[in-house]
């Protein structure tokens, strides 16, 4: 098991070849992380960690999420004149592979290394690597063997994205025959683990199944020799497990998205040999209103909500159940995103105040009676549900707190636990009468989840992302301009007043953050938050 292999980290003392023993929470089916879809049910902590260690691309995020050259001379931008705007909204944005990038196997990349990848990701036959971000695409050429240039039917923000956060080159010479001419079988060729060749900084070494990994440095890397010689990635699924060898120094650090805060606090506290790193994969811990259909309907009034916010003391909650590790989220941002600082003085905050919130529902008609319980004009308790799922105990831990709050304010609460068998029954999910409680993306992605067209609805079978199914055309339209809008001070004017509405009319409630744990032993110098990697090449070790 690998669990029990040793000697990984010791291999790296003393005057012999640097190594570096990192532990995944998973079963890696491939060294692609969008190819791992076909293979697996679901997304493997740290897949996309692995594939920036061995598939570098024109572009690529780095730690704040910008995107920088890597194999590219230059990032397209409007400043460059790599992107282009016509006057009808249709675009242009045009890479230039740099002198000398290849493939792990000698062959040079080229243009048509990303034609082919265009190809296979917009195949109707397979839809495993279909992704929203090249709906926009009319048509891509490469006018030399160094340059590729791709057209735009509708302008679209993150269109210098493409070879760098999505869209990656596919080996022509090695599967273009398969995918011609036999392309059932096209994901089931070795090509896509053992016998993976990649044009990152480091390349496929020993890929045994269900066990471990292996890379080693590639000595042509067009950005230098990685200073780390070889990095054997074990898969263990038990975070326990993981924690067990850190502690005995066989594994030298996490890659993925691996402890919940908790285990993190636990690790830091017996781990003097390493340090834990939080970052990466920011997540929203909020409460979503229901706009349909609300029951009671109260909820459908931002009174009401805001009144339910100004109940909570999110820093205790965040204090308590996050350790203080993480700030409260007053943003539907997260502070590593670029757009945090320049909306956040469009934000409405909601600092904890029980006799303001007691006080506006006294005047939205639900005074408290001498019980202390809320009614209506009719006498009626001011009863709630909240819902949560099984399968997040942070969330689980959350909704009882918020119900507590509630209960102290004269509300009568009912929490619920959604289990696991539930899950398939969307109308059951969509219908929730008043609030669910779940974690949400911190990206400005996640206006698109408040879209009419994505809410779940009857007409739709209860599918879609907008899971408050809040509905309203005009902030649709911001959003789609948004989205739209190439020019960043022009694109960022449309932001901050769509900040300020999912804020001010509470669309979603905010909570606290959570984020992703990495634990790095204190003799690997370079990763500093999880699921980073795109300086790999930089990384070094103590002897």
């Amino acid at each position: 098991m690998p669990s029990s292999q040793t000697g990984g980290a010791a291999d790296a003392t003393g005057s012999g070849p640097k190594r570096v023993v990192a532990s995944i929470a998973g079963d890696l089916p491939t060294m692609h992380q969008i190819a791992s879809r076909a293979f697996a049910t679901a997304s493997v902590p740290g897949n996309d960690v692995v594939q920036r260690f061995v598939l570098a691309n024109l572009g690529v995020a780095d730690s704040t999420g910008a995107v920088r050259a890597q194999l590219a001379e230059a990032v397209p931008s409007l400043a460059n004149g790599l992107w282009t705007v016509a006057p009808d909204g249709t675009m242009e944005t045009t890479w230039t592979i740099r002198p000398g990038a290849q493939w792990h196997d000698g062959m040079p990349l080229t243009a048509n290394d990303f034609l082919f990848g265009l190809q296979v990701v917009q195949d109707p036959d397979l839809a495993v690597f279909r992704d929203a971000a090249y709906t926009g695409i009319s048509g891509a050429e490469a006018p030399s063997p160094d340059v590729v240039t791709v057209h735009w039917k509708q302008p679209y923000i993150y269109a210098d994205q493409l070879f760098a956060v999505v869209g990656w080159p596919f080996p022509e010479h090695l599967i273009g025959d398969t995918y011609t001419n036999d392309k059932a079988n096209f994901l089931s060729v070795p090509y896509w683990n053992t016998d993976y060749v990649g044009t990152g900084p480091y390349r496929l070494k020993q890929f045994d199944r269900g066990s471990r990994l292996v890379l080693t440095a590639n000595d042509a890397y067009l950005l230098g020799r990685p200073k780390i010689d070889e990095i054997e990635l074990r898969f263990i699924l038990d975070p326990n497990v993981i924690i067990a060898n850190l502690l005995s120094g066989a594994v030298d650090m996490s890659l993925g998205r691996v402890f919940a805060i908790a285990k993190a606090e636990e690790l830091r506290s017996e781990w003097q040999a390493g340090t834990v790193l939080l970052g990466g994969e920011f997540r929203r811990v909020e409460v979503e209103p229901q706009f349909l259909g609300a029951s009671p309907a109260i909820v459908a009034d931002p009174l009401f909500r805001k009144a339910l916010m100004f109940s909570m003391d999110r820093q205790q909650m965040a204090d308590t159940l996050q350790y203080g590790l993480v700030p409260v989220a007053d943003s539907m941002l997260s502070p590593d995103q670029p757009e945090y600082a320049p909306t956040l003085p469009d934000v409405v905050k909601y600092n904890y105040d029980p006799r303001k919130a007691a006080q506006m529902l006294d005047d939205l008609g639900y005074p408290a009676g001498g019980d202390g319980v809320r009614r209506d004009a009719a006498a009626q308790p001011l009863s709630l549900e909240i819902r949560s799922t099984e399968d997040c105990p942070l969330c689980g831990q959350t909704m009882l707190a918020v119900a507590s709050y509630w209960q102290q304010l004269g509300i009568t609460v009912s929490p619920t636990v959604v289990p696991s068998a539930q899950f398939r029954d969307r109308e059951y999910l969509a219908t929730f009468p008043a609030f669910y409680l779940r974690k949400q993306a911190t990206s400005v992605a996640y206006l698109t989840s408040l879209l009419s067209q994505n809410a779940q609805l009857p007409s739709n079978e209860f599918v879609g992302s907008n899971y408050t199914r809040h509905m309203d055309p005009e902030f649709d339209a911001a959003v789609s301009r948004f989205f739209s809008t190439i020019d960043p001070v022009q694109r960022m004017a449309v932001l901050r007043p769509l900040v300020h509405q999912v804020s001010d009319q509470l669309i979603t409630m905010s909570l606290f953050l959570d984020t992703g744990v990495a634990a790095v032993s204190n003799r690997v110098q370079g990763p500093t938050a999880l699921n980073e990697g795109w300086n790999v090449q930089d990384w070094d070790i103590s002897r």
